[in-house]
Formats: C-alpha cells, structure tokens, sequence
C-alpha cells in the first residue's frame, strides 16, 4: 500500500502529514483505562483552547484558512479535528468505535490535530489525499445518499 500526498505538498508545502502503519494488532479489543485517557484529553484540549472558540487555537485556524484556500466555508464543513473536539467538548466524551479509531481519536482530541484511519487489508491501490477535480460521487460517513466533490475540495 502506498499513501500520496503530492497533490497537497504541492499547493501546501509547510503542511506536515505523518503516517503511521500499526501490523498485527487486534482492533476488537477494549484500550485498558479509554475513559481515563479520553477525559484526559479533552482536558488538555479544554486547557490549550482556555476560554476562546476553538476557531481561534492555531492549529484548528490553519485548517479553516485550508479550507478557505479550496473554496469549503469552514462554518459549513469543519474540519474534522475541529468537529471532533467541539463534540468532546459539549458531550464531555468522545464517541467508542474500536480499538483503533479510539486511540487516534484522543489523539487527535489531546493535540488538536487531524488524523484518519484505513483498515489497510480493505485499501486496493494507493492511498491519495488530493485536490478533487469536481463532480465525484461519494457517500459521506453516516449518510445513506452520494453527495458530489466540488473542484478543489481535498479529498482522500
């Protein structure tokens, strides 16, 4: 499996993505002490926003201005770090996946940065995050129609 970035490095190129490949781990199991861990996070990330919105941490507003940059109202589509704070924030709790999303989803919460995950064993190909062309039909996460990409958009 390969992952390609070049589209972003390209148009971005003070943009930092890292990749982590994780083998042999059994995503079914439970992540001794997750509630912990998790409330911990969002505790850091209460402390780092302190009383401002979360739009004004720097790294939720370097995102925005990204989005910005490809024409998406970030009020609109939030960056998923974003989203996934203000819920934690809110709820007081981030929501239980498995073993994997879970881990990286108070990860992401704790830093306040964005992070994704890919059963690798169901990828065929590569892996791109690029700029769309326009008009490609997806079925977003938790959604039962296809919506279309717009020109521009970043997609994966």
């Amino acid at each position: 499996m390969k992952f390609d970035v070049t589209d972003v490095i390209e148009r971005y190129p003070g943009v930092h993505i890292g990749v982590l490949t994780a083998l042999g781990i059994d995503n079914r199991a439970a992540v001794d002490g997750l509630k912990t861990l998790q409330g911990d996070a969002i505790q850091e990330a209460e402390r780092q926003i302190g009383e401002l919105p979360p739009t004004k941490h720097p790294h939720i507003a370097s995102w925005r201005e990204m989005y910005r940059s490809f024409g998406t109202k970030p009020g609109d589509y939030r960056p998923s770090a974003e989203a996934l704070i203000r819920r934690a924030i809110k709820t007081g709790k981030l929501p239980r996946i498995n073993a994997a999303v879970d881990i990286y989803n108070l990860v992401s919460v704790r830093h306040i940065i964005p992070m994704g995950g890919f059963d690798t064993n169901q990828v065929q190909g590569t892996i791109q995050l690029r700029l769309s062309k326009g008009n490609e039909a997806f079925t977003p996460l938790g959604a039962s129609k296809l919506e279309e990409t717009y020109h521009g958009e970043m997609v994966y």
